[in-house]
C-alpha cells in the first residue's frame, strides 16, 4: 500500500489499519479507502510516532473520513466502535 506521505513502520501499520476500518465498516474497496486516507491527510508530508493523530483509534479516523463535517460520534450506531473492533484492538476475548 502506498501513502502520499512518508511513514515509519509503526505509522504505516496505523494507516493500514485506518484503510482496513474503511473497508470493513464503511464497505469501501481497498483502493477507495487508500485514496480517502491520502485525500484526508493530503497536507501531510511525514507521519511519525510524534504525530498527534496516533492518540485516536484508527476507527475514529476512518469514521472522520467517511462522515466529514458531521458529528458522527454522537450516532450510537457508529460510536463507540463495534465490539469486535475493540476486542481486536485490546485482544479481549
Amino acid at each position: 500500500m502506498e501513502f502520499s506521505f512518508t511513514t515509519t513502520d509503526e505509522t504505516y501499520k496505523y494507516c493500514c489499519e485506518v484503510v482496513d476500518c474503511l473497508v470493513t465498516y464503511c464497505k469501501k474497496s481497498q483502493e477507495e479507502a487508500l485514496n480517502m486516507v491520502n485525500a484526508y491527510w493530503h497536507e501531510k508530508l511525514t507521519f511519525d510516532e510524534e504525530d498527534y493523530l496516533l492518540h485516536e483509534y484508527p476507527y475514529y479516523w476512518a469514521m472522520c473520513m467517511e462522515y466529514p463535517g458531521i458529528s458522527w460520534e454522537y450516532n450510537p450506531q457508529l460510536w463507540p466502535p463495534p465490539k469486535e473492533y475493540v476486542q481486536q484492538q485490546f485482544l479481549i476475548e
